[in-house]
């Protein structure tokens, strides 16, 4: 329910706005013209009986009201984008936004900074008096403990990774035995001709196939089930392994590798636990450091506003859609060719396409896809 007239000429456009309001029904709502030349271009909708301005035209004898509402919405669309228009192709850049603290350190950073800036005397460059009594005694307080446990959790995060490297040796001098003894087993049952069944004492299948295990813990099991098993092929009659004495030495240093790992995983999961609810605490307190300089500071220029709060521990960002100068021009509208037809772009659309008859006569620079 939409037309669009393109006019290559420097004709006067109200006739033809005018004679194409008056053939087609514009009262009705969501019907619209859009005019479009190379020195203005304006719309008017036929629901509402608005025009808007789409580029500024001093010398344009539209409504003044419509072009205020025109503007209006201009400066709205720009600083959603991030600015507002202030002159073609420059936008007036805004405050940078505040960027809350997202890990950890950048949380303790910025708790440490505001206590050391809201003592008497201040930080270095900061201005002291802006925090409250009870807030500065609620941050000295908590940053006791909150570095505390931070320290205690780290530590025991290196802990545990270093305990999970130690697994590694122990591990890989399991497999390698566990390996050797299949290798030598399958060489005795096929030279000497023994029978199948002692490959179930080994943890192998009556083929010889040997079995897969994924993990520290799979190997340590299969581990204890061939020590039991060669205890049990020796009861049998059959020969023992070689290399058990090299087998019990790994897989006893690999079970205490492991035991030592899972006391620290419980450890450092018990620390994590209790950090989470330090970490919510951590938030509060810089939402109220943050609440009380704003409070403190609304009175204040936005630059020394920001000034101020960074030597508090505060930092902003530069907002995305903030541009520092002069943009190129935005590409002219690519429009359809008049003797072509075009392919609506929904079926909410016009379903055909008609030329728009202006004085009683075809004119081929006129060309609108018309929805019925």
């Amino acid at each position: 329910s939409q037309i669009d007239l393109s006019i290559a000429g420097a004709i006067d456009p109200s006739a033809v706005v005018d004679k194409c309001a008056l053939a087609l029904p514009t009262n009705a709502p969501g019907v619209s013209i859009i005019w479009q030349s190379k020195d203005r271009s304006f719309a008017r909708n036929g629901g509402s009986a608005a025009e808007r301005y789409l580029e500024q035209d001093p010398g344009s004898d539209l409504r003044k009201g419509a072009k205020q509402n025109a503007n209006h919405q201009d400066h709205t669309m720009c600083a959603r984008r991030g600015g507002i228009t202030t002159a073609p192709g420059e936008r007036r850049m805004i405050m940078p936004s505040y960027e809350r603290p997202r890990t950890d350190t950048q949380r303790l950073a910025l708790l440490q900074q505001a206590a050391l800036a809201g003592q008497p005397g201040g930080a270095e460059g900061g201005v002291a008096g802006y925090l409250s009594p009870a807030t500065l005694k609620r941050l000295n307080t908590f940053l006791t403990t909150y570095r505390t446990q931070l320290q205690q959790w780290q530590a025991l995060d290196g802990q545990r990774r270093d305990a999970r490297l130690a697994c590694d040796e122990p591990l890989a001098q399991v497999e390698v035995q566990i390996r050797t003894l299949w290798s030598t087993l399958r060489l005795q049952v096929r030279r000497r001709r023994q029978s199948a069944a002692i490959y179930t004492f080994y943890g192998l299948n009556q083929q010889g196939r040997r079995a897969h295990p994924k993990g520290r813990a799979p190997w340590l099991l299969l581990a204890q089930q061939i020590q039991a098993g060669d205890d049990a092929a020796m009861a049998a009659g059959y020969a023992g392994m070689l290399n058990r004495h090299q087998l019990d030495e790994a897989t006893l240093a690999l079970g205490a590798a492991l035991t030592q790992l899972a006391t620290l995983e419980q450890s450092y999961q018990q620390a994590y636990q209790t950090l989470q609810g330090t970490r919510t605490r951590a938030d509060q307190l810089c939402k109220e450091v943050v609440s009380e300089l704003r409070h403190a500071l609304r009175n204040l220029d936005p630059p020394q506003r920001r000034q101020i709060m960074r030597s508090y521990g505060l930092t902003f960002r530069a907002d995305t859609g903030e541009v520092l100068g002069p943009q190129p021009p935005a590409p002219a509208p690519t429009l359809p060719d008049p003797l072509e037809p075009v392919t609506p772009a929904s079926a909410a659309e016009a379903a055909t396409a008609t030329h728009v008859a202006v004085n009683g006569h075809s004119d081929p620079t006129v060309y609108q896809p018309l929805a019925m």
